[in-house]
C-alpha cells in the first residue's frame, strides 16, 4: 500500500512538471480552446499559411474542418488566450497569410486574393472589407505568378503575371485606398516575374524603393547574357514607384532565389533565400556569396535576446528548423517536438512560430535544440512515453521519458536494484 501511494504521488508530481513547463525545451502545438490542435490545411508549408504579424499581434488562419472551412484567430502574447473570429470572411481562405498580405500605415491589411484582385480591411474590428482592385479581364488560363503587395511609405505595389497577359504592375499612392495599373520598364521585353514559395517583391534596405527578384525568359536576349535556356535571374530596383527598374546585382545573384530578408541591424547586409541554401550580400545587394547553409530554406527570422546573449538567426527548412548563434557561420537543428517535413518560421511580439501542414508550434526562449522525428505518429503525434522503474533495495520509484536515461538505468549505470515495473504512461505534450 505504501509503495502504491508513493507511485501515485510521483505520477501526480510528474504531471505537474510536464504541464508547468518542465518540457519547454521542445516545440509545443498552438491549440485553440475546446478544439483539437489546428492545421493549416496545406501539405506544403512553403506555399501555405505563414502567420501574419501586424501592430496588434500575430494572426493565424486555420483549417478545422474536412470541408475546408477556416477559422481566424489572433494571439497578442503567449500569456494571453487567443481571440477567435469564427465569422470572419476568409473569402476562400486567402487572408491571414504573410505570403499574400501587407500592412498599411494606418493599420489596415491589403491582401491579394488569387492573382487578380486586392482587398483592404481592418482585421478584428468588425469593419467591412473593401475590394480595392480587380483586374477587368479574368484570363481563361489560370496559370499565374504573383509578387505579394509591398509598401514603401504610402506607396504600395502589387505585381502579377499570367501566360496570357504578361506582367501587370498595380500601384497605390494613397496607402492602399485606390489603385491603378502602370506600365513598368524592366529594360528588356517579355519579362516573367516568378514566385512559388516566397515574397519576390520587397522594400530595399533603406526603405526608400522597391526590390524585385526577376526571373525571365527573354525574347530579345542581350548579348551579354549567355544562357542557352534564355533564362535570367536578376535583382532589380525601382526608385519611382515601379515605373522603371534598374539592375542591382553584378551577376552573382543566386538562382532559384524566392525571398530576400534584410538584416534589421545593418542596412548593408541582406540575405537571399534559395532552393540551394542561404546567400548573403554585405554591399547593398551588389555581390552575393553562398553561406555555409546549403539546405533548401523557406524563411529567415532574427530573434533578439537580452544581453549578454547575442541574437540568433532561425530558418525554416524542408526537414524542420535550424538556428545559428554566431551570425550564420554555423547552424544547429532546433526541431525538438517537430517532424521532418517543410516548415516556415515567423517572429513577432516576442513569439516564435513554426508552421507546417500539421499546424502551428511555439518555442519558448529559442530552447528547442534537437532533431525532428522522422515520421508523424498517427493519433499519438504529440505524446511522450514515460517508463517507470522500481528499486528493490531502496523501495523507490523513478519515472523518465528520456530514452538515453532508460538505457543507462537498464545497463546498471544508476546502481543496483533498479528494474522496470512494466508500467508506462503516454502523456500529451500539448498546451490548451
Amino acid at each position: 500500500m505504501k509503495s502504491e501511494w508513493k507511485r501515485a504521488v510521483l505520477f501526480f508530481l510528474y504531471l505537474l512538471s510536464v504541464y508547468n513547463g518542465a518540457y519547454a525545451g521542445q516545440w509545443q502545438p498552438l491549440c485553440l480552446a475546446e478544439e483539437s490542435c489546428v492545421k493549416t490545411g496545406y501539405s506544403n508549408s512553403f506555399s501555405g499559411r505563414e502567420p501574419f504579424v501586424d501592430n496588434t499581434g500575430v494572426w493565424f488562419h486555420t483549417s478545422l474542418q474536412e470541408n475546408d472551412e477556416f477559422t481566424v484567430f489572433r494571439v497578442k502574447a503567449m500569456d494571453e488566450p487567443p481571440e477567435v473570429y469564427p465569422d470572419y470572411d476568409t473569402n476562400g481562405a486567402a487572408f491571414i497569410n504573410a505570403n499574400r498580405s501587407v500592412l498599411t500605415q494606418d493599420g489596415a491589411v491589403v491582401t491579394a486574393l488569387g492573382a487578380y484582385s486586392l482587398r483592404r480591411d481592418y482585421p478584428g474590428t468588425g469593419q467591412e472589407a473593401e475590394y480595392v482592385y480587380q483586374y477587368s479581364e479574368f484570363p481563361n488560363n489560370g496559370t499565374f505568378f504573383l509578387a505579394a503587395p509591398e509598401r514603401v511609405g504610402d506607396v504600395l505595389l502589387y505585381m502579377w503575371t499570367s501566360w496570357i497577359h504578361g506582367t501587370v504592375t498595380v500601384r497605390s499612392m494613397d496607402d492602399g485606398l485606390t489603385w491603378e495599373e502602370i506600365d513598368e520598364d524592366f529594360g528588356f521585353s517579355a519579362a516573367l516575374s516568378y514566385s512559388v514559395r516566397g515574397n519576390i517583391l520587397s522594400a530595399n534596405p533603406q526603405k526608400n524603393g522597391f526590390w524585385l527578384i526577376l526571373l525571365g525568359w527573354l525574347n530579345d536576349l542581350p548579348v551579354l547574357i549567355q544562357d542557352p535556356d534564355r533564362k535570367v535571374i536578376w535583382l532589380v530596383e525601382s526608385m519611382d514607384g515601379g515605373e522603371s527598374w534598374q539592375r542591382v546585382d553584378d551577376g552573382s545573384f543566386p538562382d532559384n532565389a524566392h525571398r530576400i530578408v534584410h538584416d534589421p541591424e545593418d542596412t548593408l547586409t541582406s540575405y537571399a533565400l534559395t532552393d540551394q541554401g542561404l546567400y548573403v550580400s554585405r554591399n547593398e545587394g551588389l555581390s552575393w556569396s553562398a553561406t555555409t547553409l546549403k539546405e533548401k530554406i523557406s524563411t529567415l527570422v532574427f530573434v533578439p535576446r537580452n544581453p549578454p546573449l547575442r541574437r540568433v538567426l532561425i530558418v525554416g527548412t524542408e526537414t524542420g528548423v535550424l538556428v545559428s548563434q554566431d551570425e550564420g557561420l554555423t547552424w544547429e537543428p532546433m526541431s525538438n517536438g517537430l517532424t521532418q517535413i517543410p516548415h516556415t518560421v515567423v517572429y513577432g511580439h516576442g513569439m516564435l512560430i513554426a508552421t507546417s501542414e500539421l499546424g502551428y508550434f511555439t518555442c519558448q526562449a529559442v530552447d528547442c535544440a534537437g532533431v525532428a522525428q522522422e515520421k508523424p505518429i498517427p493519433d499519438d503525434q504529440y505524446k511522450i512515453e514515460v517508463a517507470e522503474f522500481y528499486n528493490t533495495n531502496l523501495d523507490h520509484y523513478f519515472m523518465t521519458q528520456d530514452r538515453d536515461e532508460v538505457a543507462a538505468i537498464e545497463a546498471g549505470k544508476a546502481g543496483k536494484g533498479w528494474q522496470r515495473t512494466g508500467h508506462t504512461f503516454r502523456l500529451a505534450a500539448t498546451i490548451d
